[in-house]
């Protein structure tokens, strides 16, 4: 019978494309620095970087990708990967960086502050209605009864 023999799997290190640049507004004339980093790992890394699935030529492989102005630069997809000559030796691919994703999720939270502001104020609305109607209510009910006192004092 043979020993048992003990088997660590481990899952690849995750490549993070982060945008280095901390404006809220981007313009066309801007540059961009992109960085890609290995979550949870202390080692050093060569990085791949890949332009709409192209791999993109970079002497040396660093960290960060600056992106000028121009050739369609910011209307691409891009993505990197981490490798090294020890294990493991490649990391997972990042997931993509596109700038038009920036200009789309501040259309969404724009379209959400939106729905939010009319649903404010639909529900602001609707709470003053019911308060001027209740409002009117005890009123009348206070009206009711100071002529009942009224009526009592009378007889």
């Amino acid at each position: 019978m043979s020993k048992d023999v003990t088997l660590t799997v481990d899952a690849r290190p995750q490549a993070v494309l982060t945008l280095e640049t901390a404006w809220t507004e981007i313009f066309r004339s801007d540059s961009l620095t992109l960085r890609c980093q290995v979550e949870g790992s202390s080692a050093e890394w060569n990085y791949t970087w890949y332009r709409d699935g192209r791999h993109l030529p970079l002497d040396p492989s660093g960290d960060r990708l600056t992106l000028s102005a121009g050739n369609d630069s910011f209307s691409s997809e891009y993505k990197c990967i981490g490798n090294r000559t020890g294990q493991p030796s490649y990391t997972e691919i990042s997931e993509g960086f596109r700038e038009n994703s920036i200009v789309e999720n501040l259309a969404r939270i724009a379209v959400g502050a939106a729905i939010l502001l009319f649903l404010s104020v639909i529900v602001n609305e609707g709470f003053w209605r019911r308060a001027r109607k209740m409002r009117r209510v005890w009123q009348s009910r206070s009206e009711n009864s100071k002529m009942g006192v009224m009526m009592q004092k009378k007889s």
